[in-house]
């Protein structure tokens, strides 16, 4: 009865093409076009050379010049070619294409370029590092570090990357709309496949737990296709454990998302579209601050409300992301599947609370 019920749940779900074209065709489409966006960045990665500066001190920050010297120094691959010099003559540099900024050291650390592109906005970022690890006392060169030589062109933290990582969290998350449709179809007693449920002598836990497995598996398969596509069709480097990630990160991530979607099919509103708005803003809301829409957004809250990052489900599917591709160990990795996994259990205790009286009245 068990297998019989599984495969229903299958079934429902694959004829929902509004759930097919979320879970699949949609992450299919935004990730080629993020693809298409960011392929410019990796080009000029790797073919990177340094690029030319002139620095003005307005204020003596010690930290500032040292950071600024060993980006342009021997030390892992050079990044800068600075010229220190007067404001004047750096403005003739700059306007003679002899320099491609100039960055004026006081309080922070600021950026004057004649026009926007590629190289201003890779010097932007630089100079994002050099905030970074003045702010937080990290060394300018370290192992795994995007500015090492041997790491430049493969699998590190690049600004690009996080819109790559935050689409793999997009499809985890969008795994939520398969468990939002058996949720009201489980506490809907009045349409068709609510009503046989509510009739069937089969008990609600073993329907709840074949509409979750069938759940699981539509989105994991999902997530597999995506990444399977974005990795070996877009040719997007995201790591080379390929075990860790298909075995232990995408399942946590989709089951995630799975409660996530019946929590909020579960909620007490008169109105299911209400329902789908909820569910719809929280995904919107979590992929937002994971760096979907703009870059910079989830090291921001990091840096000013961190907890925040620690109870949204997409930035700690991309921080699983990062921690096996750029940080290194296992250990931040396991606590992002830990803190997913917390997350799911957390969501599963909501739904049975919400559900607890309409069981118990029998509906």
């Amino acid at each position: 009865m068990f297998i019989h019920l599984l495969k229903y749940s299958l079934k429902r779900i694959g004829k929902n093409r509004n759930i097919v074209f979320w879970l699949l065709a949609f992450p299919v489409i935004i990730g080629t076009f993020m693809h298409l966006m960011t392929a410019r960045s990796f080009e000029m990665e790797e073919k990177f050379d340094t690029i030319p500066v002139a620095v003005v001190v307005q204020a003596d920050d010690e930290e500032y010049s040292r950071l600024l010297r060993e980006a342009a120094s021997g030390r892992g691959m050079p990044l800068l070619e600075i010229t220190e010099t007067t404001e004047q003559e750096a403005q003739a540099l700059l306007e003679q294409g002899k320099a491609e900024g100039i960055v004026y050291i006081g309080d922070k650390l600021s950026l004057r370029v004649l026009e926007s592109g590629d190289i201003p906005s890779l010097l932007q970022m630089i100079l994002n590092r050099v905030e970074q690890c003045r702010n937080y006392d990290m060394p300018w060169t370290v192992e795994h570090s995007f500015v090492t030589e041997s790491d430049i062109g493969g699998d590190n933290m690049k600004p690009a990357m996080n819109f790559i990582y935050a689409v793999m969290a997009l499809v985890c998350l969008l795994a939520s709309l398969a468990g939002y449709e058996c949720a009201m179809m489980e506490w809907d007693g009045a349409s068709g496949p609510g009503l046989r449920r509510a009739v069937s002598p089969v008990g609600r836990t073993k329907g709840m737990l074949a509409d979750f497995l069938a759940c699981e598996i539509a989105g994991y398969g999902a997530s597999c296709i995506v990444f399977i596509y974005m990795r070996f069709v877009l040719g997007v480097r995201l790591g080379d454990r390929y075990l860790l990630i298909l075995l232990l990160l995408l399942p946590v991530a989709v089951s995630s998302g799975i409660m996530l979607g019946m929590f909020t099919g579960s909620l007490p509103l008169r109105r299911d579209s209400v329902r789908l708005a909820v569910l719809t803003g929280i995904i919107l809301v979590c992929c937002a601050l994971d760096d979907l829409m703009i870059h910079g957004i989830r090291d921001g809250i990091e840096h000013s409300i961190p907890w925040l990052n620690d109870i949204n489900p997409a930035a700690m599917i991309s921080d699983a992301f990062y921690s096996l591709n750029v940080y290194g160990g296992y250990s931040r990795f396991l606590l992002d599947i830990g803190r997913l996994g917390g997350v799911t259990v957390l969501l599963v205790l909501l739904c049975l609370i919400l559900k607890r009286r309409k069981w118990y009245a029998g509906v």
